[in-house]
């Protein structure tokens, strides 16, 4: 039987964060570990366009060796949440310029 999409995109990000799958046995557990980072991967046919292209602008003033991303806010709680791209976090993370 052929893997799981999913199963297959958090491999996937364990691969690029140097870092392993859980393996859930029916109890509620991250999807991915690694040295530094603990994750919860969500695979999604398609993202809402205005998250994507809230994280492209920041990108597109973002100087070099920095991070851009989009920062959302809960209107009840005011917690905030920091997306941005993994691709740029793993090239920042090694010190290397984020590709635009």
């Amino acid at each position: 039987m052929p893997e799981k999409p999913w199963k297959r995109s958090e491999q996937e990000i364990a691969d690029l964060v140097g870092g392993y799958r859980v393996i859930s046995k029916g109890i509620e557990t991250p999807d991915v570990v690694s040295d530094t980072l603990v994750l919860d991967v969500k695979l999604r046919l398609g993202l809402p366009h205005w998250i994507i292209e809230g994280v492209e602008k920041a990108r597109r003033h973002t100087p070099r060796f920095k991070l851009g991303g989009l920062v959302m806010v809960q209107g009840e709680t005011g917690e905030k949440y920091l997306i941005l791209r993994l691709s740029d976090y793993l090239d920042w993370h090694q010190g290397k310029k984020p590709e635009p």
